[in-house]
């Protein structure tokens, strides 16, 4: 085991061993009888929320101070003082999806309407999550809100969520999947979506 820039290196074999994570061989568990550590701990809603678990269990930290924040954080958020608003940070984390595939998806080009609606949805719940805290900082003084909330900006994803409902029709994407842009936001596109339109009209009367 080597220390790698204030964390543990453990090799594949030790992984194993120690059943962190799940084994690769099929029916490994079924011969050990053992599940996992990593099915025990892993309570996360997010997909970005399991990988960083993975990641810390695969290559645990040993900096004192981090690891001290870290239990920090555990104990003030399992205070009953917070119970509600620890209720209300898990709802609105568990409606963010995927999002490393859409950035995956946005990098890539291949952008569907279900990509949009994962961003608009972790837009969304920043949002959310950004005004849950200020409203309980207000009421409990805590330098774990304050620093989490300077890493949020707030009005750049207000400004990005504006930009996106006025581009995006998101009724029309809801019933039928494909993105639709709204009218009058790209011109060449408005030009391109009337000689669609007309090409149905220019059908029937080609064939009188």
């Amino acid at each position: 085991m080597i220390n790698l820039q204030g964390a543990m290196l453990i090799d594949v074999d030790l992984l194993n061993s120690l059943h962190i994570l799940p084994s690769p061989a099929p029916g490994a568990q079924q011969k050990t009888g053992c599940n996992p550590l990593l099915e025990f701990v892993d309570k996360t809603v997010t997909v970005c929320g399991s990988q960083l678990l993975k990641s810390w269990l695969i290559r645990p930290l040993t900096d004192l101070d981090i690891l001290v924040e870290g239990l920090n954080t555990v104990d003030y958020l399992i205070c009953p003082e917070i119970y509600t608003l620890t209720l209300q940070l898990q709802n609105s984390l568990s409606k963010i999806g995927n999002i490393p595939l859409a950035l995956s998806c946005l990098k890539s080009g291949n952008c569907t309407w279900r990509t949009w609606k994962i961003i608009i949805g972790f837009v969304e719940s920043t949002i959310t999550i950004h005004t849950l805290l200020r409203a309980s900082h207000n009421q409990h003084k805590s330098l774990l809100i304050e620093t989490i909330t300077s890493h949020l900006n707030f009005d750049l994803c207000q400004t990005v969520l504006s930009y996106l409902r006025h581009c995006i029709d998101f009724a029309a994407c809801e019933n039928s999947q494909p993105l639709k842009i709204l009218p009058n936001v790209d011109c060449r596109l408005d030009d391109l979506r009337s000689i669609y339109d007309s090409l149905e009209t220019i059908r029937h009367e080609t064939e009188k």
